[in-house]
């Protein structure tokens, strides 16, 4: 899993599944909600990534903390 610098959470480099936890974060931290959110998005998590499929990236790997 990834954060990225503007508050986006990837499950994983090899898809376009992302989920915004900044409205969790500000103004205060909402931290039962953000559990959930983190758990909810690992859920989603595919078994294997998608480079196998020519998958593009919608963002540059540095922008995703790759």
């Amino acid at each position: 899993m990834r954060l990225t610098c503007d508050g986006k959470l990837h499950p994983c480099l090899g898809s376009h599944l992302e989920t915004n936890l900044k409205p969790t974060l500000r103004p205060q931290i909402d931290a039962a909600h953000l559990h959930g959110l983190i758990c909810d998005t690992l859920m989603q998590k595919l078994s294997e990534h998608l480079f196998r499929n020519n998958y593009q990236s919608q963002r540059v790997m540095t922008a995703i903390g790759g």
